[in-house]
This record gives C-alpha cells, structure tokens and sequence, in this order.
C-alpha cells in the first residue's frame, strides 16, 4: 500500500503541474470554470501531453517520459496483483522496461526492487523538472510577446502624436499666410479646411477606435498573465 500511495502521489502532482502548464498555453485564466481542467473529469492526462506535444511544447523523448510514469501509475492503480516494480515490469512490454532501465544508474540492476524504484524516483524527477522548464521557457515567452505589443503600442501612439502636430503645424502655417488674392485665400481656406477635417476623422475613425480598445484589452491580457505567471 506504502508504494501504491508514493506511485499516486507522485502522479497526481504530475497531472496537476500538467494541468496548469498546458492552461498557462491555452491563455486560460481559471480552470475551475472550464469543461477540461477543473475538478471535474475532463480530457484525460494522455490527451493533454498529447496536445503539449503537439503544439511543440514537450518533445518526442519528453512525451515518452511523462506516459512512462503513468504506465505505472495505472498499472499500480488497476492491477490489484501489481505490488512491486519487479511484477510491473514483468507486465510491460520490451518498449517500456527499456525506456525505464535508462533511469538505472551504472551498477544498479534491473531485477533489483530498490535499484527499480529509485530509476522510478529519477523518472518523476526528471519529469517536474521539464515541467519547471517549460513553464519558465513560458514566462519568457509571455514577456517577449509583452515587449513586441508594447513597441507596437508606443509606435501606434507616436505616429497619432506626429500626425496631430504635423496638421496643426501645417494649419497654423496656413492661418499666418497674409495675402489678398481670393483664389489663394480660398485654397488656403480650404486646405485649413482639409487639415482639420483629418485630424477629426484621425480622432474618431471607427477603425483606428478599434485598434484602440484592442490595444488595451490585450494590455489587459499583459497584466493577466503577469498575475497567472507569478
């Protein structure tokens, strides 16, 4: 029972991390109010490292790792004769006991029980620590992603600023033009015209308002994930 209960938890923190990793891709803020990954049964845990996998967040070797260790746990789980790793491994087939014997180190033996369980401690490890990985390659991810829209905010921002200069610019230039003949007077009226008429439609255009609000929603999203990454 002491060795079914070490292969479980170490499973169900596993499921958890994966869970939560997976979340942090899916841009999903609060998995209790999702079908797939509160409490609730949802998609199952080969389905969602088949998903990481891919969406090229875990690689070939990963994915294997992370099924090996839950071929044990369903194989402790279910199989009520399953009561050692000896007996495990007596169950799987070549494919899986030569994945696992790479977590022997040099002489430690495969037909050995504590040898067997600590090449299993090493596969749990192993896999917590590609968790860790990915979640750090995430967050650094998320923050490059933050740079680029910020860039591509502040440039937005700038280009309306200029633009607004530029046109008062050119219709202060055009108001201190002195001159008597009526058909410049009347282009001039009508370029200050113009120029006013620009820097209205620049500040209540449907399209430039939408870039806006999308700007700031994905602000929003910014400081979303900055709080979900912590």
């Amino acid at each position: 029972m002491e060795l079914r209960t070490h292969i479980l938890e170490y499973a169900l923190q596993l499921e958890d991390s994966i869970n939560r990793l997976l979340s942090t891709y899916l841009n999903i803020d609060d998995n209790s109010k999702t079908k797939n990954f509160g409490n609730k049964a949802g998609i199952s845990f080969q389905s969602k490292i088949d998903l990481l996998f891919d969406i090229d967040v875990l690689t070939k070797d990963m994915h294997l790792d992370m099924g090996l260790q839950m071929n044990f746990r369903n194989k402790f789980l279910h199989d009520i004769n399953c009561h050692s790793f000896l007996i495990a491994l007596d169950l799987f087939d070549n494919g899986i006991n030569n994945r696992f014997f790479k977590f022997l180190h040099e002489g430690e033996k495969k037909d050995n029980e504590d040898h067997c369980r600590l090449a299993y401690d090493r596969l749990c490890l192993s896999n917590y620590r590609t968790v860790l990985e990915k979640f750090q390659e995430r967050r650094i991810q998320l923050k490059n992603n933050r740079d680029v829209l910020n860039n591509f905010t502040k440039i937005i921002e700038r280009l309306i600023d200029l633009s607004f200069d530029h046109l008062y610019k050119i219709k202060d230039g055009l108001s201190n033009f002195e001159t008597n003949d009526k058909e410049t007077i009347k282009l001039i009226e009508k370029l200050k015209n113009n120029c006013q008429s620009f820097a209205n439609n620049l500040g209540s255009d449907d399209e430039l308002l939408d870039l806006r609000n999308k700007l700031k929603s994905a602000h929003a999203d910014r400081e979303l994930m900055k709080r979900l990454m912590k």
